[in-house]
């Protein structure tokens, strides 16, 4: 070996690991896995235990963990491939960086045990929804989702807030305001349309648009003298309502058969909206049925 690949393999410090194939356990407690490789190894009888272990950069590939309990276990960045876990229990475990890929595990465990810090909590999320969209689950992709989302907005306001030293050393003043547009963007986005994950967000949007616009035709034809002095507050919004409710939906109707005028500019605004709450209800739409 030359003087130069020694002084490249220098740079490169030796982890201390094991490999372990086509094993089984009852019971296991107070052991360390850490940077071990662990394949084809499952418990031997259901009600299996695992307490107080660790397993930081443990790779798990084509393991059999059904019915299992891992209780006080420290999976920071664990890998598991092609694994099942489904029945397993994790309880008080931390799960920082981990990655699962076809991997089979029930989301309630999951959120049960989900990272304190929103930043590494949404990209644990993001990769179960990932992972749950490949093997076709469709109920957890969907509880991912509202779950990463969650933690994205608690992110971007502490980033925001920068009530931790992290925080504050990692990010600028500017960057502190471009989370908080962010989070302001990621609040209207749930309240307009969930997202795209909550249809009926964008029939309340709708309704709730069609009313606004009643209130300002209101509003105009009050101040312009339009409504008949013979009639009273409820019938003339009822005329508003249906002013609005025809010019959001594009229906035709006899301009003449109503004292009130709508403005152009409020026509404007409906025909916009109509053709927003359009595509936003087909995108919700294709998301709903694109996932089955």
């Amino acid at each position: 070996m030359s003087e130069t690949d020694k002084a490249k393999a220098d740079v490169f410090t030796d982890k201390p690991s094991r490999e372990i194939f086509s094993k089984t356990f009852t019971s296991i407690n107070q052991r360390q896995f850490d940077n071990d490789y662990i394949e084809q190894i499952g418990r031997k009888n259901k009600g299996a235990q695992v307490s107080t272990c660790t397993f930081r950069s443990t790779i798990f590939v084509g393991c059999y963990f059904n019915g299992v309990t891992f209780t006080s276990c420290d999976f920071t960045s664990a890998k598991f491939i092609d694994c099942n876990l489904k029945d397993a229990k994790f309880v008080h475990c931390k799960l920082n960086y981990v990655s699962f890929r076809r991997t089979i595990v029930d989301s309630s465990e999951i959120l049960a045990n989900l990272p304190r810090e929103p930043n590494v909590r949404r990209d644990l999320l993001r990769n179960l929804r990932v992972d749950a969209r490949e093997l076709g689950n469709i109920e957890d992709e969907s509880i991912y989702i509202r779950k990463e989302i969650e933690a994205s907005d608690d992110f971007y306001m502490s980033a925001f807030k920068a009530r931790e030293i992290w925080y504050r050393n990692k990010y600028s003043g500017i960057d502190r305001i471009v989370f908080f547009l962010s989070w302001v963007k990621s609040k209207f986005s749930g309240l307009i349309w969930g997202n795209g994950e909550k249809p009926i967000r964008v029939l309340y949007s709708c309704v709730f648009t069609i009313i606004i616009m009643a209130a300002i035709l209101y509003t105009y034809g009050y101040s312009k003298g339009q409504f008949p002095e013979s009639e009273g507050f409820y019938e003339n919004f009822a005329m508003a309502l249906k002013l609005s409710l025809s010019e959001f939906l594009g229906v035709p109707y006899m301009v003449n058969s109503f004292s009130l005028k709508v403005p152009f500019l409020v026509s404007a605004f409906a025909a916009l909206a109509r053709y927003i709450f359009i595509g936003l209800l087909v995108s919700v739409m294709f998301r709903s049925f694109s996932r089955r």
